[in-house]
């Protein structure tokens, strides 16, 4: 503590209300070229989320692939039944706490994928057609 009266967080709560915001401009007030950047900045917005939208489409659908043809592989290999399923569902709901999809009607899903499309090259033409077209295609 100094001798000026206060500790630093005194001083600083005394000084919180210092700054001074305006409020913001009405929309007239603007300048002519404002709302073609606004418009410029919207699109580029909307178009990011758009394409990580598609992105994220595409990478659930190569994982979702490959799990599916993992799960295939090694029921070819061993032969064991769905209480397998039921228990990599519990395993990787523990795993990813929070995530969905692992449920075993999913796992089954992902199942049916990789044996309905045995080659990834159809799978990744699928997916990055984009969501209305994987529906048509089902």
């Amino acid at each position: 503590m100094s001798d000026s009266g206060g500790s630093e967080d005194q001083i600083a709560r005394s000084h919180e209300n210092d700054a001074s915001f305006p409020g913001t401009p009405a929309r007239g007030s603007m300048p002519a070229w404002y709302q073609q950047l606004l418009d410029s900045i919207t699109e580029r917005i909307s178009l990011g989320r758009l394409g990580a939208t598609a992105a994220i489409n595409r990478e659930l659908t190569a994982t979702n692939w490959a799990i599916g043809r993992l799960i295939l592989e090694r029921q070819d290999e061993e032969g064991w039944g769905t209480r397998v399923i039921d228990r990599l569902s519990a395993d990787l709901q523990t795993a990813f706490p929070g995530a969905k999809g692992f449920s075993p009607r999913n796992l089954k899903y992902m199942r049916a994928l990789a044996e309905a499309w045995p080659d990834t090259a159809i799978v990744q033409g699928i997916a990055q057609k984009g969501y209305p077209y994987r529906c048509s295609s089902l």
